[in-house]
């Protein structure tokens, strides 16, 4: 029960254009437009976008529906950002010397 997509119809290729001017001529035959903002919100989250300012762009009322709907992190991107985040061992032992 998927939703039914009508093909996009393309305007002619322009002189020295090809019958595919792009690579992404075939996505843009099936492609709805919520396809390419849902694309473009997860990219800007994938490329440090707060979701914040990714709700504000797509003029959602809550950060969690940007965030439930469109915040698909890469495994690059999540490791990057744990060792953004984390404390090395020798920070971590510093700290919990001084709270000891």
């Amino acid at each position: 029960m998927g939703v039914e997509r009508a093909p996009v119809r393309l305007p002619p290729p322009g002189p020295g254009q090809g019958a595919l001017a792009t690579p992404l001529a075939p996505l843009l035959l099936w492609a709805r437009p919520h396809d390419f903002r849902h694309a473009k919100a997860s990219l800007l989250l994938n490329r440090g976008a707060d979701v914040s300012e990714v709700q504000d762009i797509l003029g959602h009322a809550s950060p969690e529906t940007t965030k439930k709907v469109y915040a698909h992190y890469t495994v690059s991107g999540l490791r990057e950002a744990f060792d953004q985040y984390s404390q090395t061992v020798d920070e971590l032992a510093a700290e919990v010397a001084e709270a000891g």
